[in-house]
């Protein structure tokens, strides 16, 4: 970690919640307080961050069991870079983005490393990951390998996409030119303002012609051909004449020379990023012919070339890759061609189109010796589809040096980091798997970039997956990739979306966080997570799903980084005066808790559990004492308290594991008591007290005998019941009419608790004089200990007399009862049964 320019003694307290990169230096006796930055990332912009979203996504959706599809997942990866660069590019050529020039010439350095990540991940893809994983195929890989021309389709695509520029930039000539070009009368006679000799009419139209066939694009060679005025006019219904007819002729078996080729990589570049299949926006050319225009070779033959894509041939061929057959049918073609330039059809047209021969028949049939290529790419994507269709895998890399080096590029060996783009491209193709992670961490991927740190780390681990790359316990690089990659994901977005890092570096990492994996991955996760401050929700709950699997496994330092997620939306909401809320995220806490507890069977509580029963009793506590000194503030507790309740009631998840729990138990009586007694319901509010404070036997503290109410709360609870017994004191002495809210086993209860309150000397320990006075229920009242046993005693009468009067009550109706009910004899005798329990009964009420 860079801690930049030291000054002072500094010591570090916290860091910034809202950016892991950032950590709080405060200076001593300084009330401001500078940063420093940790890792300040390159900043990551939304082409990028919608890219890094793919990325993880299709990995999650792929990677289910131990073994996947590996060359899908790369597929997908590259499907994401691909829309990355086109949407990347395309705001670049906004009016307001190119009146910034130094951003745009910064984000167009970034843009052709990129570039240069997906076209190493393509030919990654081609040369060195396992062709298949399952039995789509019918020979193993290593037998699809050894075939010739296993390679071929794959490195003429890879060749016309990454390294050959547009077929239509040719020699430097503008869009528009071209464009005026074709639209010309006689395109083949039009003179090129860029080209400086005086005899060069024309040379653009064959150029372009030379262009097109040169790379395969067999399709447009006959587009633009087809706009040449001879097979115009032969194509025009109006003309009669024998040479049009002898020329349409021999224009037909051109287009069908052209139409039929069955080229490796296809006769056009609509396909040369191999995503066809994975792409589902992509739209297949409705041009495909089905008709058979040569014999013996029908239009989808090109589709036998291919061994990475399966293809629904409509015709008696194999959908996948088969060798004798591609070869066959390109010999066939190949043979047509050669005898349709011998032949008479087309020996007409040669002479008088002499140029028609040199751009098109002389390359259909790899006669090159002559031949003055642009580049290397253009050489060997030219040789690959000409000459050597059937050329061999490993055979490839060695064709690729000797054309380079024809154009100056010599494979030479140069030191680690200084390689050329040609070098890592003959590394690749040679089956070289490290030199793949060498170059993407050379191209951004060591810079801190989010995405191209992304792509290193996403392809070491596919490497490692296919057995291509080694593991080393003293140094695993995929573990150091992973671990990088995290760290640029979250300081590329902490000061632009700080969560949607925290989300991508989780989802980065999750997958390599097993208890049993990697303890470093594990531990980076958890950092993580301890270090940030989600700002929603949504926000939380993303990450709460993602960690929860680990959860359930048993990885207690992500249980910690959860529980650390749960404390601060619980903080949140306290800070914001709402209750409710932060209950809720106490309990989201417990739940993360109980997931391990079931598999670990770990038996302490949790940080969370511990917060909800300090906040349950804390608000039990508030709402006794405002109630007993009648505040202001009884309403407001009253609501708080009721919000906790009916929160933790309404949790369809934790109501019944968090109900029995005493603190919360606790809150809910006393916020029945307040409710009760503001309805002036004083046979409820003493229920509640009483049940506050009896003995009861709690399970979960190995069955130890206490109260729900602590010692603390005594004295008010006893108040409240004072203030009660009082009020029906005074109501029975003017009515002469005995009434009492408690039981004789509540009024029992209230004098255990008072015995326990004279020993230790609660009653009274905040006073001078042992004694108190409160004002309840609008009254002043001295409540001291002397008062309290009296008003207990004279209470127990009247509960006497209550119970006696309501038993017998009881007794009476049930005689009643009995009294009209018809009388059977029998050897039992049934009556006076009943008459000796009444009287068991009746001497039972006696004291």
């Amino acid at each position: 970690m860079s801690m930049g320019n030291r000054s002072g003694d500094f010591v570090a307290v916290a860091w910034d919640p809202s950016s892991p990169s950032t950590l709080f230096l405060p200076p001593k006796g300084a009330s401001t307080f500078p940063t420093f930055l940790a890792d300040d990332g390159v900043g990551c912009n939304a082409e990028e961050t919608t890219a890094l979203l793919r990325l993880l996504d299709a990995r999650q959706e792929i990677v289910r069991e131990s073994t996947y599809p590996i060359r899908k997942l790369s597929k997908r990866y590259r499907l994401a870079l691909r829309d990355c660069l086109s949407e990347w590019e395309d705001r670049l050529q906004q009016p307001e983005i190119n009146a910034k020039k130094s951003s745009c010439e910064q984000e167009e350095t970034s843009l052709e490393q990129l570039k240069l990540t997906y076209a190493v991940t393509q030919l990654v893809e081609v040369y060195v990951l396992p062709v298949s994983t399952g039995s789509l195929y019918t020979m193993r890989e290593e037998d699809v390998r050894q075939q010739p021309g296993a390679a071929t389709a794959d490195t003429v695509r890879y060749l016309r996409l990454h390294h050959m520029t547009g077929p239509y930039a040719v020699d430097g000539a503008p869009e528009d030119e071209i464009t005026a070009m074709l639209n010309a009368p006689q395109p083949e006679y039009f003179r090129a303002p860029s080209y400086s000799d005086d005899d060069a009419d024309g040379f653009l139209f064959w150029d372009l012609v030379k262009r097109l066939v040169l790379r395969g694009c067999l399709e447009e060679a006959w587009a633009v051909l087809g706009r040449h005025s001879a097979v115009r006019n032969c194509a025009d219904p109006s003309s009669s004449e024998d040479d049009f007819l002898d020329d349409s002729a021999a224009f037909a078996m051109l287009r069908a020379l052209l139409l039929s080729a069955p080229l490796p990589g296809g006769r056009n570049d609509n396909e040369d990023s191999c995503l066809a299949f994975e792409d589902e926006d992509f739209e297949k050319d409705e041009h495909d012919l089905d008709e058979v225009l040569l014999e013996g070779v029908a239009p989808s033959t090109y589709q036998l070339w291919d061994i990475a894509t399966s293809h629904d041939s409509k015709d008696d061929y194999p959908a996948v890759f088969q060798p004798s057959a591609a070869s066959a049918v390109y010999k066939t073609w190949q043979r047509a061609v050669s005898e349709a330039v011998r032949g008479p059809m087309l020996a007409g047209v040669l002479r008088r189109i002499p140029l028609l021969k040199s751009c098109v028949f002389t390359i259909l049939l790899g006669h090159f010796q002559d031949f003055v290529f642009d580049s290397w790419p253009e050489a060997l994507c030219a040789e690959l589809l000409y000459v050597r269709p059937l050329i061999r895998m490993g055979d490839v890399s060695v064709r690729a040096a000797r054309t380079m080096s024809d154009f100056g590029h010599p494979p030479q060996p140069s030191s680690e980091g200084d390689s050329t783009f040609e070098e890592i491209v003959l590394n690749v193709m040679r089956g070289n798997a490290g030199s793949a992670v060498m170059a993407l961490h050379k191209f951004g991927g060591g810079s801190g970039a989010a995405l191209p740190a992304t792509m290193v780390a996403l392809l070491c681990n596919l490497l490692n997956d296919a057995d291509l790359i080694p593991s080393d316990k003293k140094l695993d690089i995929r573990v150091e990739l992973l671990i990088f990659a995290s760290q640029s994901i979250l300081s590329s977005l902490s000061s632009t979306h700080a969560d949607v890092g925290a989300q991508l570096a989780t989802q980065l990492l999750i997958p390599h966080a097993t208890p049993r994996g990697n303890a470093r991955i594990t531990a980076t996760l958890a950092e993580h997570l301890e270090h940030h401050y989600p700002c929603s929700d949504v926000e939380a709950f993303t990450l709460l799903q993602l960690c929860e699997d680990l959860v359930r496994k048993g990885s207690r330092v992500v249980l910690d980084a959860c529980l650390s997620l749960c404390m601060a939306r619980h903080e949140h909401y306290a800070s914001d005066d709402t209750p409710g809320g932060a209950i809720f995220w106490l309990l989201r806490g417990i739940e993360c808790w109980s997931k391990m507890l079931v598999n670990t069977g770990v038996g302490t509580i949790s940080s969370c559990d511990r917060k909800l029963r300090i906040m349950c009793a804390s608000a039990a506590q508030q709402l006794l004492r405002s109630m007993v000194e009648q505040s202001s503030k009884v309403t407001q507790h009253v609501e708080v308290a009721h919000e906790i309740v009916k929160s933790i009631k309404e949790d369809e998840t934790m109501a019944g594991k968090c109900g029995h729990i005493t603190e919360v138990r606790l809150l809910n009586h006393v916020v029945s008591i307040a409710m009760s007694l503001a309805g002036e319901n004083a046979i409820e509010a003493s229920r509640n007290i009483v049940c506050c404070l009896e003995d009861f036997m709690d399970e979960e503290d190995n069955g130890v005998v206490k109260t729900l109410a602590s010692r603390g709360l005594y004295k008010d609870l006893m108040i409240l019941a004072y203030s009660i017994l009082d009020s029906e004191q005074v109501d029975s002495e003017q009515d002469d009419d005995y009434k009492c809210a408690f039981s004789v086993f509540g009024i029992h209860t209230l004098m255990a608790r008072l015995s326990e309150m004279e020993l230790d000397g609660t009653f009274g320990a905040d006073t001078s004089n042992g004694s108190k006075e409160r004002t309840m229920n609008t009254a002043e009242l001295t409540c001291t200990e002397s008062l309290l046993r009296l008003a207990l005693c004279k209470g127990l009468m009247r509960s006497f007399v209550c119970e006696n009067e309501s038993k017998t009550n009881a007794l009476l109706e049930q005689k009643e009862a009995l009294h009209h009910r018809p009388q059977t004899m029998g050897i039992g005798g049934g009556s006076g049964k009943i008459e000796q329990e009444t009287m068991e009964l009746m001497l039972g009420l006696s004291m």
